[in-house]
């Protein structure tokens, strides 16, 4: 190789001060010149087209549509070839009748391929609109060198620019996460915020009917409807606080995720018959008639505390907000996918209107209602069932109207021997 192509390449790979594609850029400058072409191309082959990613023109005004069609560049043979391919006076030669020739009006072409991890990526090559001498021993050797090169810097460039995008994808996912922690964070303070003020104002009733009915006994002067009257208040405020400190720790076990998930195969039917007989005392209380839509017998495949907690707290929520002397529906069937099992609890009670369905299941914007009896609640069992629901690998579904009532739909997965 002779003096000129050696300083050539040790210019060429001695530009650590420059850019990875300014090192392309001028290498192609550089070797266009020395080898007397006009053109320089390094390119990647996608399909059937050939995309420029570098190119130097020189002084020439031409101009070239990227990406060109494979089949019109001369590179289709040095990628045949997948080796050098040149041709020193392209009208003379067996490809006088290629596009690159007839439509670009090149007269000369040098290209060798280019890899990256043993895949042939594309080419870098020189073409001139004249003919010129047949290129040398020493001119393959320098493309030889080139072509290495250029694939190592191409890797470089690929390797850059991959370190860059994961960072970036690193950057955007450790801020989504940051901002989650940040909102649940804030949920978490709002919600128990609420909850405390919920279980400090019932503890303060009961301190208060319980100071009332100490007085009346200091006094002797009580009657005994009066005395009957405030134990059932107190006693109903009681399991009213005990419930929702129940839910409340219960959330705070899935929040943390504690709240151990064991799937295990039971009777659904058998719960929710076990869960009816418990809420009892508040359906007779209305009069509530329960519609049992259900053979026994019904496999599901779920956590049993979790499915209890979500069929207590569906049953209760419908018992709330049902009117006295109405009916509850609770149905359980299988849905048009065989490996899901729906129960449905559906009241006929005061409904909700599509602003409080939006928050039913929100935990910084609960919507706060109160039973026909003025029952009063936090809504955090429903968020809670929600969870469990999905802790469950299922869901909960709710439709409603207003003054017709809601009709809650639970979804697990059946059993199946």
């Amino acid at each position: 190789m002779t003096d000129k192509r050696t300083d050539l390449l040790v210019e060429i790979v001695s530009q650590e001060k420059l850019k990875p594609e300014e090192q392309l850029d001028n290498a192609l400058k550089k070797t266009a010149s020395l080898l007397g072409m006009d053109f320089g191309f390094i390119g990647r082959v996608i399909g059937t087209n050939y995309h420029i990613e570098n190119i130097y023109t020189g002084k020439s005004a031409f101009t070239f549509e990227n990406p060109l069609k494979l089949s019109e560049t001369f590179c289709q043979y040095t990628l045949k070839m997948n080796g050098m391919f040149a041709i020193h006076d392209i009208a003379r030669s067996e490809h006088s009748d290629s596009p690159a020739h007839t439509k670009f009006n090149f007269n000369s072409y040098i290209g060798i391929p280019f890899s990256l991890d043993g895949k042939v990526l594309g080419t870098v090559n020189f073409t001139g609109m004249d003919a010129r001498a047949p290129f040398t021993k020493e001119d393959h050797n320098l493309m030889v060198i080139l072509g290495s090169w250029v694939g190592n810097i191409v890797h470089r460039i690929y390797t850059e620019k991959k370190i860059e995008e994961d960072q970036k994808k690193y950057t955007r996912k450790i801020e989504q996460q940051l901002e989650q922690l940040q909102q649940l964070k804030e949920t978490r303070e709002k919600l128990y915020s609420i909850i405390a003020h919920d279980i400090r104002n019932s503890i303060f009733g009961i301190a208060g009917l319980m100071d009332l009915i100490s007085d009346d006994l200091k006094n002797k002067a009580f009657d005994l409807d009066s005395l009957i009257y405030k134990v059932d208040l107190i006693h109903h405020s009681t399991k009213q606080t005990y419930k929702l400190l129940e839910n409340l720790l219960t959330w705070v076990k899935v929040q943390s995720g504690e709240f151990d998930i064991n799937p295990v195969p039971f009777d659904i039917t058998i719960q929710i018959d076990s869960t009816v007989e418990l809420l009892n005392p508040a359906i007779n209380t209305k009069n509530i008639h329960i519609n049992k839509n259900y053979h026994h017998g019904m496999r599901v495949f779920g956590e049993t505390k979790a499915i209890n907690t979500i069929i207590r707290n569906l049953i209760n929520n419908a018992v709330k907000f049902s009117k006295p002397d109405s009916e509850i529906d609770i149905t359980v069937d299988q849905t048009s996918e065989p490996d899901m099992t729906l129960i449905s609890v559906r009241d006929h009670g005061i409904g909700m209107n599509k602003q409080t369905l939006s928050n039913l299941f929100n935990p910084s914007n609960r919507p706060k209602k109160k039973g026909t009896l003025k029952e009063t609640g936090s809504g955090l069992g429903l968020i809670l069932s929600k969870e469990l629901a999905h802790l469950s690998h299922g869901d909960i579904t709710v439709k409603s109207t207003p003054q017709s009532g809601s009709e809650f739909t639970l979804y697990i997965p059946t059993y199946s021997a």
